[in-house]
């Protein structure tokens, strides 16, 4: 009768350390994928300020050479409107509205 508690207790004490090491390693697996997962997501935070970054700057340039064209072309009673506005931030088609718009008063003469 002793033995089989002996026997008992320690096929269960076996089973007992079985299970820690699977929650171990489980436990651990799941602190690597957490880790994976936050790095994952700081480098999607990276690559999309990338890319605002190049948007903003593209804009910028674009701005300043529509700017440059309003300046140096010669007036035709209408203003070129340029929204800047993002439907889909991804999708560089969406990102900018352009429409001419008449003036309602008589154009600049002198531009200088």
């Amino acid at each position: 009768m002793k033995q089989q508690l002996l026997t008992k207790e320690e096929t269960y004490n076996k089973m007992l350390a079985d299970v820690c090491q699977r929650w171990e390693r489980t436990a651990q697996t799941w602190v690597q994928m957490r880790e994976e997962l936050e790095q994952k997501i700081q480098e999607g935070k990276w690559l999309r300020q990338e890319d605002e970054q190049k948007t903003k700057e593209e804009l910028q340039r674009l701005s300043e050479a529509i700017i440059q064209l309003e300046y140096n072309k010669p007036s035709l009673g209408c203003h070129l409107i340029v929204v800047e506005g993002f439907a889909c931030p991804n999708d560089p088609r969406s990102s900018v509205v352009w429409g001419y718009m008449p003036l309602v008063g008589p154009p600049m003469a002198n531009r200088s």
